[in-house]
């Protein structure tokens, strides 16, 4: 199993967020982000009964969207991708035509 890379949040902090939850729960939507899977909450939130409650309310007439591949965040940290060069020579010689 994955470990967190992040200090987990401490008591207080955890207590808000459950609280909010909390006060939210059936009454008005809620839209949380998050780069890590539902099993590692536990440790993020430092207590995983916790981590349990909060997701039980979260995902509970949830719509949970996960979205796959590369960060969009991170992208300009990426080395540039490599051309081969006829590709960049053919579309720099196409003559231009009234589409392009």
């Amino acid at each position: 199993m994955a470990k967190c890379l992040r200090t987990p949040l401490n008591k207080v902090v955890a207590d808000h967020v459950f609280r909010i939850v909390s006060e939210r729960y059936e009454r008005g939507s809620i839209i949380i982000t998050s780069n890590k899977p539902f099993e590692l909450w536990g440790e993020m939130f430092a207590d995983p009964i916790l981590a349990t409650a909060i997701l039980d309310r979260l995902v509970h007439h949830a719509r949970v969207i996960p979205i796959a591949g590369e960060s969009y965040r991170t992208r300009d940290r990426r080395p540039p991708t490599l051309q081969s060069p006829s590709a960049t020579q053919t579309a720099k010689t196409r003559p231009k035509t009234a589409a392009n």
